[in-house]
């Protein structure tokens, strides 16, 4: 009989337990439980008492009633932007006067960690210069074929009108697919936090002749295929080392940096890199991880992102958004949705519409409607 293969699971993971790390609970013990509903109490704080002790209450059955808290929590935020920058500000501060970082058995506040970058492990840098040319038009693979051209704009403009795609997607789409200086973006500096992700734009930047400062963690092989990507495209890779190293072969055995356990360095290594190429960054996270880890590499990335800001070397951020939690619809997207259950056999059965009523907002504001997207079979 053949040997199944593991899949990819969080229980054949090993356990990650220096770094960022939840807080230590009274009896000694990490709770991501308890340490969610505080945080999500804390940051519900400034839309009023009433969300903040319900989401307390719900601790004891909180894998049940999260969506609807969060949800809810989204719906306070999109009272007034006052009101949304507040409710983030309260949860953050919660986050970053309670969580640890963990090294050699030290126990130490992740604020704290930050501004005492170890010099041993001060990180190196590399630069891969690229010899190619600028991409003469937009390419997006699609079912093993690639769209380009009137092709490309034709295919995005028919998802639009399908449904597919939200309008103000294919807008940009096709803005850039009609664009040549828009593809140029050579002068422009981009970091990639998880540059290796499948759903990260690194091969694409590079491509169009950015600066890309690339964040992940140290696998030889995989930096041997971004290093000869780099070379032939238009663009220039910048690269964390642990060493010296010059030849494109020393670079991919030397290049890499964990933003979980050497976040503080990172973000070090990017103050003192950043100033020397081209100005106006923007930061981007692609990062994922399974379960715990993955609420500990985005503060990671968090902790990497406010340190550059609060040094003026960061022009604007990016995020891979999910659909399957809650966030606000564009006015067109809740019209839709209100169109194609009016003309349902859903209706006819009469099975209620999923879409919630329009929260709550402060004069003059706009009608604002949050999406339930939450799926809580995946924990």
């Amino acid at each position: 009989r053949a040997t199944p293969t593991p899949t990819r699971s969080l229980y054949l993971m090993p356990k990650i337990t220096e770094g960022v790390q939840f807080p230590t609970g009274p009896e000694g013990k990490r709770s991501t439980l308890a340490t969610g509903v505080a945080v999500f109490a804390a940051a519900a704080a400034p839309a009023g008492e009433e969300l903040a002790g319900a989401i307390r209450k719900a601790r004891k059955t909180w894998r049940q009633e999260y969506p609807e808290m969060l949800t809810r929590l989204v719906e306070a935020q999109s009272y007034s932007a006052q009101r949304a920058i507040a409710i983030a500000e309260a949860g953050l501060a919660e986050i970053y006067s309670t969580f640890e970082f963990v090294r050699g058995g030290e126990v130490v506040g992740v604020e704290a960690a930050m501004a005492a970058p170890s010099a041993a492990r001060a990180l190196h840098t590399a630069t891969v210069a690229g010899s190619g040319a600028l991409p003469t038009s937009l390419s997006v693979p699609y079912f093993g074929d690639s769209l380009s051209d009137q092709v490309l704009v034709d295919q995005v403009n028919a998802w639009a009108d399908y449904g597919a795609l939200e309008p103000a997607g294919a807008a940009a789409l096709c803005a850039v697919a009609n664009s040549a200086e828009w593809r140029d973006l050579r002068g422009r500096t981009f970091v990639a936090l998880g540059a290796t992700a499948e759903l990260g734009p690194l091969a694409l930047l590079l491509q169009c002749g950015a600066t890309v400062v690339a964040v992940a963690r140290g696998k030889p092989a995989k930096w041997a295929e971004l290093v000869s990507m780099a070379r032939a495209s238009a663009g220039t890779l910048v690269v964390p080392l642990k060493r010296p190293a010059s030849s494109d072969e020393e670079i991919a055995a030397a290049a890499g940096a964990d933003l979980l356990t050497e976040t503080p360095e990172l973000a070090a290594w990017l103050a003192e890199t950043l100033p020397a190429l081209p100005k106006g960054a923007t930061v981007g996270t692609y990062t994922y991880l399974d379960g715990e880890l993955n609420v500990r590499i985005s503060l990671a990335c968090d902790l990497v992102c406010s340190s550059l800001v609060a040094k003026g070397l960061c022009a604007g951020v990016a995020f891979v958004q999910t659909p399957s939690q809650a966030f606000l619809l564009p006015a067109g997207c809740t019209e839709a949705c209100d169109e194609s259950y009016a003309s349902s056999y859903l209706r006819l059965l009469r099975y209620e519409p999923n879409a919630r009523p329009a929260a709550p907002v402060a004069d003059g504001e706009p009608t604002r409607h949050a999406h339930d997207g939450y799926v809580p079979m995946q924990g």
